[in-house]
């Protein structure tokens, strides 16, 4: 996952998966997507209780985390997932 600022974890993306990180004081954005027609999932690594997930259309959800990971379904329209630390 390319890198916009210092960061301490990364995923590993494959194949069709793309990722950036964009970090701005405690807050970070990351932009998740997959160009292949399917949809897929990731498992995420989160260090806080919640994040907020938005679509390309700016519609926002807050998701909780189990044990501390998220699961995303994801396709060729970007995703992104924003909380401090990430």
């Amino acid at each position: 996952m390319p890198d916009c600022a210092t960061s301490h974890q990364r995923k590993e993306l494959s194949g069709t998966q793309m990722g950036y990180r964009l970090q701005r004081d405690r807050t970070t954005i990351l932009a998740l997507s997959d160009y292949n027609a399917a949809s897929s999932t990731i498992s995420l690594q989160v260090p806080v209780q919640s994040v907020q997930i938005c679509n390309w259309m700016g519609n926002c959800s807050t998701t909780s985390s189990s044990s501390g990971t998220i699961n995303l379904a994801w396709g060729a329209s970007p995703i992104y997932v924003i909380g401090q630390g990430l």
